[in-house]
């Protein structure tokens, strides 16, 4: 992949929050919409990439129904947004795309694929991404766990790499990096490549290939929560970034 600016179509990252707050007798009804995405745009157009943004809630209006419509982005990411969301659609009365064979499609015919980590990615949060089993998994270099996959740190874990790892990704990175709070709990496919572990061995950034395309499990979130604020501070952030996003744009 020779070009200098990539085109990245990023899905999710959104929620809207409606609270009742009592006080006493009386009560406030609040609602807020908040895109996580808006980091994740920065530190992608800072390294020169386009960035297409995908909320949730417009899924259905926004994300490509056809394979020439999703192969005009280099790379497409998934990031803390379930399956049903992907699946399930207005018009359910009439057959309708699956959003998820189209991803896995699209990669088999040289796309480039990431997961980002997240209480709605992969197996998620009591089982309800729903990733398992789907053209998602078969696509990723990881086996997803059947049921609830987070693991949940609240001291923190500590992110290594191996010292005798070679990869065009990490190459030139430290080997140490700032912790994380928590992660998805995968598994690694035979023949994929295991970046990045967390401190009890579990993958943290798994790749490999998939027919003529790339794939990219990322394990752990991208925003705040998992994510320190070191991590996200980090001065080779964008590096490993701008990394993982040319390699995943790097198949035939």
């Amino acid at each position: 992949m020779n070009k200098e600016s990539l085109s990245v179509l990023f899905v999710g990252e959104t929620n809207i929050v409606h609270m009742i707050e009592h006080k006493g007798l009386d009560a406030l009804e609040l609602t807020r919409y908040t895109e996580f995405a808006t980091p994740v745009r920065n530190l992608f157009e800072a390294q020169g990439h386009r960035f297409t943004h995908v909320a949730c809630h417009i899924v259905h209006e926004q994300f490509p129904s056809t394979i020439e419509g999703i192969r005009r982005y280099d790379v497409v990411i998934l990031s803390d947004i379930g399956s049903n969301t992907m699946l399930l659609h207005q018009d359910y009365l009439n057959r309708t795309v699956n959003s998820l064979k189209l991803i896995e499609q699209y990669v088999a015919t040289g796309g480039g694929f990431i997961m980002i980590g997240g209480y709605f990615s992969f197996t998620g949060f009591q089982a309800k991404a729903r990733y398992k089993d789907t053209p998602i998994e078969e696509l990723l270099p990881v086996t997803m766990q059947p049921y609830d996959d987070r693991v949940e740190i609240p001291e923190g874990v500590n992110l290594t790499l191996d010292p005798a790892l070679r990869h065009p990704i990490v190459d030139g990175l430290p080997r140490e990096w700032p912790h994380v709070f928590g992660y998805n709990r995968l598994t690694a496919k035979a023949g994929a490549t295991v970046l990045v572990k967390s401190e009890r061995g579990d993958p943290i950034i798994a790749v490999g290939s998939y027919g003529d395309g790339r794939a990219v499990a990322y394990a752990t979130d991208c925003a705040q929560d998992w994510a320190s604020p070191q991590l996200l501070g980090w001065e080779h952030y964008g590096k490993l970034w701008n990394g993982l996003l040319r390699w995943t744009a790097g198949g035939s």
